[in-house]
């Protein structure tokens, strides 16, 4: 018997009683799994393998994956309640769904995910959920070993020669200097104002703790539509070579 904390990433229909199940677990990292008779009026288990619940989930097989059992550990009741922090967990989650593959124990992106859904779960306002979306999916690329780099050139290796227009490259990954951008030979890039930059350092620099303690997160949030603009290409870059 195997028996591991668990979020639940995704779900589908199979047959006429059962469904499978994509799991982010502590122990095994990302696996799936088979739910026998859970679509069944009678089932016990449907509503506890729901996301955005913390859950131990039991099965039989590491071979033939069945779950014999799931005890719900945290509901998350703030976020069910509330369409934006579930809109938000819900997003989070296929993140890892998404990018996440095969069954490598990652307990660093484990406690990053357990750690992001609580602070949602206790925010007080949608500007704190905001914020811890930005914050995890900053975290994310970087435990996924994709961290842009965002102080020196990447082409000419000059530091803080960057002008008052700041360019990122997405192909590169990297910001290019003023006396570098008319070299450019992509159209995947994104013009930068200097606030966007140095809260995308923070973002990357800094773990959660220090930047609730010191109040950046609003001054960070002051540049949300220009870093979801920034993370949405930078994600979408990053899927076609993950």
């Amino acid at each position: 018997m195997y028996t591991t904390p668990a979020f639940t990433l995704a779900k589908k229909n199979i047959g006429e009683d059962d469904r499978e199940y994509c799991f982010f677990t502590k122990k095994f990292g990302k696996i799936s799994m088979i739910a026998k008779g859970i679509r069944k009026p009678s089932a016990k288990l449907s509503g506890q393998l729901e996301p955005p619940r913390l859950i131990n989930i039991s099965f039989v097989s590491a071979n033939n994956k069945k779950i014999t059992g799931a005890i719900v550990k945290n509901s998350f009741s703030n976020i069910a309640s509330d369409v934006q922090k579930e809109a938000i967990a819900l997003y989070i989650l296929s993140l890892i769904n998404q990018f996440i593959i095969g069954e490598t124990q990652d307990l660093k992106l484990w406690n990053l995910l357990k750690e992001t859904m609580e602070f949602i779960d206790k925010a007080e306002d949608n500007n704190s959920v905001n914020f811890a979306k930005l914050y995890f999916i900053t975290k994310f690329v970087q435990n996924a070993g994709f961290e842009p780099n965002l102080t020196e050139c990447t082409s000419c290796g000059a530091v803080n020669v960057l002008g008052p227009k700041i360019v990122f490259d997405f192909d590169k990954n990297s910001i290019i200097c003023r006396n570098c951008q008319d070299q450019l030979k992509t159209n995947n890039f994104m013009n930068l104002n200097l606030q966007t930059l140095k809260s995308l350092q923070l973002l990357f620099g800094k773990n959660l703790d220090y930047l609730i303690k010191n109040e950046l997160d609003l001054p960070i949030l002051n540049q949300k539509k220009a870093l979801n603009q920034f993370f949405q290409t930078y994600l979408k870059t990053l899927k076609n070579i993950y």
